[in-house]
């Protein structure tokens, strides 16, 4: 917005009012996300698979894919800044993950995972 003044005629900018910034605080989220992770590994070093195997569903490795989840989960809310992308990303790379497990994740698999991926991301971001 341009303010005429009184000497000429002259046209002086007006400064734009600044935004507020928000500081958010990532610290619980950090934490969240190192738990997560620390418990992922214990579970890969200390935990038989076979143990949880069958745990609630039979042949499933539940456990594991619900801490995977919330590891990768954690994770990439912190990169992405958005919860959103984070659970569609997260769920996409524990399903490669549990294809690998019972034996028919490949590349192929992969590269169409991250196909769908990459066209909901840009579809969801021309959206909005």
């Amino acid at each position: 917005m341009k303010i005429r003044t009184k000497r000429k005629n002259r046209l002086i900018k007006e400064e734009k009012p600044r935004k507020r910034v928000v500081h958010k605080h990532y610290e619980r989220l950090v934490v969240a996300t190192l738990l997560s992770w620390g418990l992922v590994g214990l579970m890969i070093f200390k935990v038989d698979p076979e143990n949880i195997k069958d745990l609630i569903v039979t042949d499933s490795y539940l456990l594991f894919m619900l801490l995977l989840l919330a590891g990768f989960f954690f994770l990439l809310s912190i990169i992405f800044m958005s919860s959103k992308r984070a659970l569609w990303w997260s769920v996409l790379i524990v399903t490669f993950v549990y294809l690998r497990v019972i034996g028919i994740g490949s590349l192929i698999n992969g590269l169409l995972l991250l196909a769908v991926g990459a066209t909901f991301d840009v579809y969801s971001r021309l959206e909005s």
